[in-house]
């Protein structure tokens, strides 16, 4: 007996400290008692949460910050102005209640949102519950675990437009009475085990919209309130979707399922919709009467082992002319079909099998090698007439100091018979000590050319550290962007290094201890290396519309600036 009391009594201790290493609303002044506005306390939380912030770097990997958690204790919190949750982890305990009392402000917003996790807590009212995002920082990770989402006028949870790098995950949550549930731009997004039930007020809306690159969602109830016009549960405008053991309604009739807005691709990502294993119904929206309703028509709609409630399995709007739909696209792109499924499982005819119209394509644009010389030229006269870049001190990356001595580095120096380009798709140039990267052909009919630098003699032990910069080539009509991917190989060793893969237009000073990669495959001391470059040529920001993909791709003229390669002294 006294070894049970000692033991939970440890236990109790243990659960303790662990709130107590966290910050605590209430030691701020948040009262929770369902009258008092705490608003101004909740942020005085948050904000010693950022105070008490720690950052620094695991071996081997990124600079890291984290935060310590920030907690509600049970009771009714109320609030009248959006908060930014500033910290890594919000919990809630037993029954803590965040309730917005603003009909059109957000409980939680944020545009800086890369790490962030909501456990336990119970949200009411107001426009959004979670409005989340960060500008497309890589490694961005949000997660939503055992939340309570009540009465929101919009989307209870977004994930804001712009947000690409990310990965979202709804998990065991409820979704009651919340005019819309979800809407989502970053790249994955997956809600498991979760109650859905309908809106109020739901006129020519979706419970969920897709806008991003990839979004599952299984193990879904979702419970309908069919009393609105043009009702449906997912709208998609993204590349993927997948649905498996969804319940789709079916208490008062249902609902349109899936209503799909991407059209198919002739080249690049094909958009695709699966779903699988569930229970679709759709009584109540005559206007898209389908399973999945097709405003357009994506590469690929795969139905399996379903039950269609008295629904088609796929309809397309009235006026879409599938006889002169698909053009200039490959059969092998297109697939549409319905298997093992029980009700309606036949396809319009003219998507069983598509008629595909090919239409001859313009060449892509090319310039000619008068036109390449004569770019050089324009860009040369424009980048020389303009001062040199003045750096305010040494810059850093990846925790290394960049060396601005020339006894202290070696820089990579052009030389015609070393510098290669794999494609005609890109050309260079000298442009004093810098190189030109023009683009002969635009970044959408050849996309990732590259540059070899061959017979690359360094010292690793005494120039560790592989260096580069882009110049800022000022205001361009026709900007090549700076995405790039930049390897390293070992000739000798047959030894191939990823030294960076940046996916985002960066002119900023860069890098990378390579002695210390190498040193893993034994690799050291004086080598004989080449150096490859991919040029992206893409470009990714926020879309400032909900149809803009977010992507700019060069065309044929555009151009980049390196300003150097180096290996540098530590």
């Amino acid at each position: 007996m006294f070894k049970s009391f000692v033991l939970i009594f440890g236990l109790l201790l243990t659960v303790v400290s662990v709130s107590q290493a966290g910050v605590n609303v209430r030691d701020h002044g948040a009262k929770g008692d369902g009258q008092t506005d705490d608003t101004v306390a909740i942020r005085r939380a948050f904000a010693q949460a950022a105070k008490d912030a720690r950052g620094g770097r695991v071996p081997r990997s990124d600079y890291f910050l984290t935060t310590p958690e920030v907690y509600f204790p049970s009771g009714h919190y109320i609030i009248s102005d959006a908060i930014d949750p500033s910290a890594d982890t919000i919990r809630g305990e037993g029954h803590a209640v965040i309730e917005q009392k603003t009909a059109h402000k957000e409980i939680f917003r944020s545009q800086s949102a890369t790490r962030r996790t909501f456990l336990g807590l119970h949200f009411i009212g107001g426009q959004t519950h979670l409005s989340l995002g960060n500008p497309n920082v890589d490694k961005g990770f949000l997660v939503m675990e055992n939340c309570n989402f009540q009465m929101s006028n919009g989307p209870a949870v977004v994930i804001q437009e712009g947000t690409n790098s990310t990965f979202t995950i709804i998990r065991n949550c409820e979704f009651i009475n919340c005019n819309r549930v979800l809407t989502s731009y970053c790249d994955w997004t997956l809600m498991k085990s979760c109650w859905i039930g309908g809106g109020h007020e739901q006129n020519n809306v979706a419970m969920i919209e897709h806008r991003g690159d990839k979004m599952v969602l299984e193990d879904i109830v979702g419970v309908e309130n069919a009393n609105g016009v043009d009702q449906r549960w997912i709208d998609n405008y993204g590349a993927h979707l997948t649905c498996r053991d969804f319940r789709f309604g079916g208490d008062v009739g249902g609902f349109t399922p899936i209503v799909n807005f991407a059209r198919y691709t002739e080249i690049g990502t094909p958009r695709t919709i699966v779903i699988e294993d569930s229970r679709l119904y759709n009584s109540n929206n005559l206007k898209r009467p389908g399973a999945i309703h097709c405003e357009e028509v994506p590469n690929l709609i795969e139905i399996r082992s379903c039950y269609l409630g008295g629904l088609p399995a796929v309809s397309t709007r009235q006026d879409l002319d599938l006889e002169h739909y698909f053009t200039n696209v490959a059969p092998e792109r297109l697939a549409f079909d319905v298997v093992n499924c029980i009700g309606q499982t036949s396809l319009p005819p003219l998507l069983a099998k598509p008629v595909i119209i090919q239409f001859e394509k313009p060449p892509p644009v090319r310039l000619s090698d008068d036109e390449v010389q004569a770019a050089f030229a324009a860009v040369s006269k424009t980048q020389l007439a303009d001062p040199p870049e003045v750096a305010d001190g040494p810059a850093e990356s990846a925790g290394h100091r960049q060396q601005l001595d020339p006894a202290d580095f070696v820089e990579v120096r052009f030389d015609k018979l070393q510098w290669h380009i794999d494609s005609d798709a890109l050309a260079l140039a000298p442009l004093g000590d810098d190189i030109i990267l023009l683009r002969r052909i635009g970044a959408l009919d050849i996309s990732s050319p590259s540059l070899t630098i061959r017979n690359v003699s360094v010292d690793l032990d005494s120039h560790p550290y592989i260096t580069w910069k882009f110049r800022d080539p000022g205001p361009q009509k026709n900007t090549a962007a700076h995405a790039h991917g930049i390897w390293v190989i070992d000739k000798e060793e047959q030894a191939k290094v990823n030294v960076a893969w940046i996916a985002i237009s960066d002119l900023n000073y860069q890098a990378f201890n390579l002695k210390e990669k190498l040193a893993r495959a034994g690799i050291t001391g004086k080598r004989t290396l080449e150096i490859i470059m991919v040029h992206f040529a893409t470009h990714y920001y926020a879309p400032p519309t909900a149809d803009d993909r977010g992507v700019t791709f060069t065309e044929a003229g555009g151009y980049s600036i390196l300003d150097f390669i180096r290996f540098e002294k530590p």
